[in-house]
C-alpha cells in the first residue's frame, strides 16, 4: 500500500510522553513522525465529517493541542496565516466534541503499558537524577502508574540496581523519607518514586531559591518548575494537587504557569 494511503495516528496519540513544544518534535523520531503526519493531513479529504471521524478514531488531544485539532477539522490554504492557540470558546467546543480532554496524555500513555517497566531499563541514563532531568514527563507518568499499583496492592517486589539505591526506600514503601532540597533532581526523583511531589514552599524554600538552572546540580525549586513544565498540558490537575497546599502570594508569579491552559 502506498505510504500516502496509510492512516497515521495524531502525534499526541503516538507520543504521549512528548509535550506540545518539546525539542523532540524537531529532531529524531518525533520530527519524522510530525512531518509524515502533516503530509497525511494535507491529503485527507477536506470535508468536516471525514476529518471529525478521523480524530474520533483516536484518543482525545491534550488541551494545548487544541489549535492543531482545529487545523485538522477546518483545513486552511497554505497562504492563510496559521493560528496559534485557542480561545476559551473554541476549547469548550472541542471538549464538547470529545476531541480534547483535561489530563489526557497520561491515560493515553497508560493504555500502551501492559506492565510496569522500571525506569532504570528505559535508556542508558543510569541514575535517578538523569532520568528526572531528561525524561521528566515519562518519569511522572511512571510515578502515577506506580502509585496506582501500590494503592491497589498490585506492586511486586523488585531488585533495585545499585545505581538506584538512593530511591529504593521510596520505590518500595511509598514514603518520601529524608530529603535534601539542595540536591534538587534527587529530591524530585525520591518524591516521584514515592508518588507524592511536594511544592518547594512546603520545604521552607522561597522564590529566591529559583536560579533558572537546568543543570544536574539544580536545587529543588528549579527541579519543581522543570516538573511543572514537563508534566502538565493544562492546569486542572496541577491546581487540584495544590488544593491542600495553596500557592503563597510570593510564589504565584515565580511558578510561571504561562505554559498551562487556564
Amino acid at each position: 500500500m502506498p505510504k500516502q494511503h496509510i492512516e497515521i495516528a495524531p502525534p499526541w496519540e503516538a507520543f504521549p510522553t512528548y509535550t506540545r513544544h518539546t525539542i523532540g518534535w524537531r529532531m529524531g523520531n518525533g520530527e519524522c513522525y510530525r512531518y509524515d503526519w502533516y503530509q497525511f493531513i494535507k491529503e485527507l479529504p477536506n470535508d468536516y465529517d471525514t476529518r471529525l471521524n478521523y480524530l474520533r478514531r483516536y484518543r482525545p488531544a491534550p488541551l494545548n493541542w487544541g489549535d492543531a485539532v482545529l487545523a485538522v477539522l477546518y483545513p486552511k490554504t497554505d497562504s492563510e496565516q496559521k493560528k496559534m492557540g485557542c480561545s476559551q470558546a473554541e476549547i469548550l467546543k472541542l471538549l464538547s466534541l470529545g476531541l480534547v480532554e483535561h489530563d489526557v496524555a497520561y491515560q493515553t500513555w497508560i493504555n500502551k503499558q501492559s506492565t510496569i517497566i522500571w525506569p532504570w531499563s528505559w535508556t542508558e541514563s543510569n541514575t535517578p537524577q538523569e532520568v528526572t532531568r531528561y525524561i521528566t514527563r515519562e518519569f511522572w507518568f511512571f510515578s502515577r502508574q506506580l502509585n496506582a499499583a501500590r494503592g491497589a496492592g498490585n506492586l511486586k517486589f523488585v531488585t533495585v540496581p545499585a545505581s538506584w539505591q538512593s530511591v529504593e526506600t521510596q520505590l518500595l514503601t511509598g514514603c518520601i523519607g529524608e530529603i535534601d532540597p539542595t540536591h534538587g533532581l534527587l529530591t524530585l526523583a525520591q518524591m516521584l518514586c514515592a508518588g507524592s511531589v511536594k511544592p518547594p514552599w512546603t520545604l521552607g524554600l522561597s522564590p529566591d531559591d529559583l536560579t533558572d538552572s537546568f543543570e544536574m546540580n539544580m536545587g529543588y525549586s528549579d527541579a519543581f518548575r522543570l516538573w511543572i513544565m514537563s508534566a502538565f498540558d493544562d492546569d486542572i490537575l496541577f491546581r487540584k494537587m495544590l488544593q491542600k497546599t495553596p500557592i503563597p502570594r510570593e510564589w504565584v508569579n515565580a511558578i510561571k504557569l504561562s505554559n498551562l491552559i487556564p
